[in-house]
């Protein structure tokens, strides 16, 4: 791979593809932040202040506050769904969208990269988590939508919890944090071990594949390797359970500790608010309100850090796939351009030497041969001897290893990849058929001249 693309941060990235493919989820999400965060809030206040106006028998202002917490849950509960569904549509065409930009870039990537297996596994991670909808690209997008909210609300509790012990906010804040840097640690580690867990999940989808391709099938049933690809298939799973196994014994161990944390915790707040009305320092609403803002602040904090460590997770994943975008694009339209009125043409291999990319044999060593227009040229060798080989260097798929092929005297590598290209017809002895009509297969276009 190309060395140090331009790489940015995973949300001002994400921020930056949803500004420019839709706008509208800003506002979604503003809406729904706003929506989300007062559902607790007047979940609680409503039954603190109809507590409070029944030890005051003041019966108009409970009705007032019934109908008015009514109306307001039932305005919040529409809302909340009305734009979650929104926003689910609108962020999945944003994923959509970068799914198809990966596979552009996977179509035009350069070819020596398709065959290079630590580039495979890389695709292997991305594609795995941009197809699922909960992790990567998708799964930022989807906490963005609730994290937001949850923040606000945290700060709207933690302020009524400020009111009654600013120790007992501090010990709320400092579990969480505790929990949120466990939590992370194990999430770390899973990422940690993603490249091992993608390259085990390539191997099996590979034999898979081959298990099922009936390309393969005359080679399978001739030389019997039915229980080949089996033990192959059973290793590869062995690999994947062996790390997913190492995973998940690390996140339980995480969650153990926070569940002992937040027991502690828990039995240390209530036990303190309940001492409080006890000894006539609350009232029954005060009660309620402190028990149940206690409750939401610790359950909207820690889904809070929990959906943060999510993301520092994740965003691991958003850069591996701006690093793949950035170094596998071939740039089509910088060089030369090719004068499209040219009908002459020379082509010379002066002092070519090649070797594949991870090998030590050179195929071609010190070739020299020139090609001038209108000749005809057949070349005849044995299989290995170098003649697909040299297709595929004049096609520019691999670069020469040394020397220059030359196209009217300048290097070929001096032109426009694609204008290039364009010039050159290749029938190779393997071509394939692709799903498309005979004519879509003859003519590779979208649209097709039938009198051509």
């Amino acid at each position: 791979m190309k060395d140090s693309p331009q790489i940015k941060p995973a949300l001002p990235f994400l921020f930056n593809r949803i500004w420019q493919w839709d706008k509208g989820m800003f506002l979604s999400m503003f809406l729904y932040t706003v929506f989300f965060s007062l559902t607790p809030l007047i979940a609680i206040y409503v039954p603190k202040l109809i507590i409070d106006s029944l030890q005051a028998q003041d019966w108009q202002r409970i009705l007032t506050v019934l109908i008015a917490g009514f109306l307001l849950s039932a305005l919040c509960a529409f809302m909340t769904e009305y734009l979650l569904g929104n926003y689910r549509m609108r962020f999945n065409a944003v994923r959509y969208k970068l799914i198809e930009e990966l596979n552009l870039s996977t179509m035009k990537m350069s070819f020596p990269l398709t065959e290079d297996a630590d580039i495979l596994d890389h695709l292997q991670a991305i594609s795995r988590t941009l197809f699922n909808p909960h992790q990567g690209p998708g799964g930022i997008m989807e906490k963005l939508l609730t994290i937001f909210g949850s923040i606000v609300g945290v700060l709207g509790f933690g302020a009524v919890i400020l009111s009654l012990n600013v120790w007992v906010l501090i010990g709320l804040f400092g579990s969480i944090i505790l929990t949120y840097y466990l939590s992370l640690r194990a999430g770390k580690y899973a990422e940690k071990r993603s490249d091992e867990l993608y390259s085990a999940y390539r191997q099996h989808d590979y034999v898979t594949r081959t298990s099922a391709d009936f390309t393969y099938g005359k080679d399978i049933r001739m030389y019997q390797l039915g229980g080949l690809l089996k033990a192959k298939q059973q290793e590869a799973v062995g690999n994947v359970m062996a790390i997913r196994h190492a995973i998940q014994n690390k996140v339980f161990g995480a969650e153990v500790i926070i569940a002992l944390i937040n027991l502690v915790r828990d039995g240390l707040i209530y036990g303190y608010v309940t001492y409080s009305f006890l000894i006539g320092n609350l009232t029954a609403g005060d009660f309620f309100l402190y028990t149940s803002a206690a409750t939401a602040v610790v359950f909207w904090l820690s889904d809070t850090m929990r959906d943060v460590s999510f993301i520092q997770v994740q965003r691991e994943y958003v850069q591996k796939y701006q690093m793949f975008i950035a170094e596998a694009r071939i740039p089509e339209g910088d060089g030369i351009p090719v004068d499209p009125e040219t009908r002459t043409f020379e082509i010379e291999f002066r002092d070519v030497s090649f070797k594949y990319p991870g090998s030590d044999q050179l195929i071609l060593d010190h070739l020299n041969l020139k090609l001038s227009n209108g000749e005809r040229l057949a070349l005849v060798g044995e299989n290995g001897a170098g003649k697909t080989t040299i297709v595929k260097l004049l096609t520019r798929l691999y670069e020469p290893t040394s020397g220059q092929i030359l196209l009217n005297g300048r290097d070929i590598q001096e032109y426009a990849y694609t204008a290039y290209q364009n010039l050159i017809a290749t029938v190779l002895q393997d071509a394939k058929i692709f799903p498309f009509t005979i004519a879509e297969n003859i003519g590779l276009e979208n649209e097709i001249n039938p009198e051509k």
